[in-house]
């Protein structure tokens, strides 16, 4: 590997745009696999490592996990420069992975999991030196792991689910301190586990889903203290729960009753804990603008899936648009776009139709179709929502009557609700990287073959970055990954 080559730029990584990709170089990297390059818009690379993946960003340093053959599976930084690339703390010596994931931020520190080969998997924080890239806590005491994840701040706190040995997967905190490292409640005491899980931070309360065995799955909070560590839902019957989704300090979400999905809410207390509706196979909650959006089905309209809203009250939660009665389609994608909720309607068995692209801005009235994106069927199978740019949406469709997906944009109207390249490398969503204003993404050229393009929501910006590896053979970008802007 050429460690010749030119960072980007002299600055700072924050006044460099910068984005990782590995491709294959006509070098001797060519037979060792993908480097990883960090580039700037016009494409002055720099080799970092090999098998790139994750990645934190705390002030101006940038942090990631990568592969040596030197050092295995570790921690490394980078400020986007050539000199500023380097492994922070070889955690598991030599060449064995320590496997430092996943890399969580909470009041300025870096949090993450990795074995040492002689604690096990346990939590580890770092400042970004060698001296302060330490082990929080032998949580399982000795070699056995204590696994914690996930690791989720809220108000401040870092919380996490832990196996100490004695306890089970309980719910733990800490303060990055020995001492302050603690069991928040043992809520299935003894041995066994209440295995938390769905940890959602709402306003600086953490809820979680939690089994104590005796009364199943229910819905908790803690405040990291065991007395703060609360049952919140005692009376409701539950067989499951589905997604969590907090908005204007209230938690909404799903739970599996007797007769299908019920949508519930709560504000912390048992008290605000109620029931709102009950439908059948309602699917991700989506915050935008204040409300909560929802598809279900329910018998008054023929169990077929219909677009709801709450605001996390009884009187607000309702049906909001019946888009084609009693026909079997799907409500799929929904995604907040500037205060704006997209989705699309596809039809059940692709058949009929072709997929529509439909908006809403919370009122009947105010969810229409936008755009009919193929009106024949069998030649749109897949349409997924990539990112939001300055309050236009790109899209990628995959089409079946010529395999390839297609890179659309739209704005909300149906004249700008354009196609913008076809070719796109399919079919994976990590291909595309949003940094600033701009998306990355691979796109095959007959003349380039699959080289890094990038669009901006326009026909006009939507361009060739590179052609890394002059001709047709392609460069073969992936892993791209947004590295602090």
């Amino acid at each position: 590997m050429n460690r010749a080559l030119n960072g980007c730029g002299g600055g700072s990584a924050v006044a460099t745009l910068c984005v990782l990709l590995s491709c294959f170089l006509a070098t001797t990297a060519h037979a060792q696999g993908p480097a990883f390059l960090v580039t700037d818009g016009n494409m002055q690379p720099v080799i970092l490592s090999s098998n790139l993946s994750d990645s934190r960003t705390i002030g101006t340093t940038s942090f990631f996990v990568a592969w040596t053959p030197a050092t295995g599976t570790e921690l490394w930084k980078t400020d986007s420069t050539a000199a500023g690339a380097a492994l922070v703390k070889d955690i598991n010596p030599g060449s064995a992975d320590s496997n430092p994931l996943p890399l969580t931020e909470t009041n300025g520190a870096l949090f993450f999991v990795a074995d040492d080969g002689t604690s096990g998997a346990e939590l580890w924080e770092t400042d970004g030196t060698a001296a302060g890239t330490a082990l929080v806590k032998d949580i399982n005491p000795g070699g056995a792991a204590s696994n914690p994840s996930p690791l989720t701040e809220a108000d401040g706190v870092l919380f996490f689910v832990a196996d100490d040995g004695t306890h089970g997967m309980e719910l733990w905190k800490t303060d990055r301190t020995v001492d302050g490292t603690v069991l928040c409640g043992d809520i299935n005491p003894g041995p066994g586990s209440s295995s938390p899980s769905a940890l959602t931070n709402v306003n600086g309360v953490l809820f979680f889903i939690a089994d104590d065995g005796a009364l199943g799955p229910k819905l908790w909070k803690s405040d990291g203290s065991a007395v703060g560590t609360v049952l919140l839902n005692p009376d409701a019957q539950s067989r499951g729960f589905y997604s969590l989704a907090g908005f204007n300090g209230v938690l909404v979400f799903q739970v599996k009753g007797d007769y299908g999905i019920e949508i519930w809410r709560s504000d912390g207390t048992i008290a605000g804990t109620v029931f709102l509706t009950d439908l059948t196979s309602p699917q991700s909650l989506v915050v935008v603008d204040g409300a909560t959006f929802f598809v279900g089905a329910d018998s008054a309209h023929c169990f077929e899936q219909t677009l709801w809203r709450t605001d996390g009250t009884v009187a607000s939660t309702r049906l909001l648009k019946n888009i084609d009665p009693c026909s079997r389609y799907n409500l799929r994608n929904l995604t907040d776009v500037n205060g704006t909720l997209f989705f699309t309607v596809e039809p059940a068995d692709n058949l009929t139709t072709g997929v529509k692209l439909w908006k809403s801005d919370g009122t009947e009235a105010g969810t229409v179709l936008v755009r009919d994106i193929y009106p024949d069927s069998g030649q749109s199978s897949d349409v997924s929502f990539l990112a939001e740019i300055d309050g236009i949406l790109v899209l990628r469709n995959f089409r079946l009557d010529a395999p390839r997906s297609e890179l659309w944009s739209s704005d909300g109207t149906t004249a700008s609700t354009l196609l913008l390249k076809s070719n796109i490398v399919p079919p994976h969503d990590a291909q595309f990287t949003k940094v600033g204003g701009t998306l990355f993404f691979a796109r095959y050229g007959d003349s380039s073959g699959f080289e890094l393009w990038k669009t901006d929501g326009s026909v006009a910006g939507t361009v060739l970055v590179k052609d890394i590896v002059p001709g047709p053979d392609g460069s073969n970008p992936t892993a791209l990954t947004n590295v602090n802007g």
